[in-house]
C-alpha cells in the first residue's frame, strides 16, 4: 500500500491524478480516505512494480520517437547541467551523465523503484532531501491552464508549484 497526500493546488492534484490514472488498474484498488489517495496491490503485492511501468512506458515513447521532451535551458540547467557545481540536477542525483538522454532518466528512475518496497518508495516520497524545481513542462504559468487534466480552466486556481520531488 502507497498513500499519496491530495495537494491543495489544483494543478498538482491533476498531475497526481493524471499520474494515478497511468497504473495499471486491473490489479490495484484505490481510494481516498481523508486528504490521502491509497493505493494498494489487489494481491498485496508491490505498488512500486506497478509505478516503476509507468515510467518505463513513458521510456519507450520516447526511444519509440513517439513522444519528445522539450527542455528550455532553465530546464536543463535543473535537469542535465547545473548553473553552479553545487547544486544537484536530475542526472547528477541519478548518476547519469549530461551526454545521456531523458528516455535514460526514466529507464533509471524506472530501475529505482522497481528495487524499492512500497514504505522505502513512501518514505523516499515523502522525505527526500533532494527537490528540484519543476521543468517549463510542469508549471502553470508556462503550461496552459487550459490543458491541465480533470479541471476546467476557470476554475483553476494559479497557484504555480514551488518544488516536486523525484520520486
Amino acid at each position: 500500500m502507497i498513500s499519496f497526500e491530495i495537494p491543495k493546488e489544483p494543478i498538482l492534484r491533476g498531475y497526481l491524478f493524471s499520474f494515478i490514472n497511468s497504473l495499471d488498474p486491473s490489479p490495484i484498488r484505490v481510494r481516498s480516505e481523508g486528504d490521502f489517495v491509497i493505493i494498494e496491490h489487489i494481491k498485496k503485492r508491490k505498488v512500486t512494480g506497478l509505478i516503476a511501468k509507468v515510467y518505463e512506458k513513458a521510456s519507450s515513447k520516447i526511444e519509440g520517437g513517439n513522444f519528445k521532451v522539450a527542455l528550455s535551458n532553465n530546464d536543463k540547467a535543473i535537469i542535465i547541467r547545473a548553473r553552479t557545481k553545487d547544486k544537484p540536477t536530475i542526472f547528477s542525483a541519478l548518476g547519469l551523465t549530461p551526454e545521456q538522454s531523458m528516455e535514460d532518466v526514466f529507464k533509471k528512475t524506472a530501475s529505482i523503484v522497481k528495487q524499492m518496497t512500497n514504505e522505502e518508495f513512501q518514505r523516499e516520497y515523502y522525505t527526500s532531501r533532494l527537490r528540484f524545481a519543476p521543468p517549463s513542462l510542469l508549471r502553470i504559468e508556462h503550461y496552459q491552464a487550459g490543458r491541465a487534466p480533470f479541471f476546467i480552466s476557470k476554475k483553476l486556481d494559479r497557484t504555480k508549484p514551488e518544488y516536486l520531488t523525484l520520486l
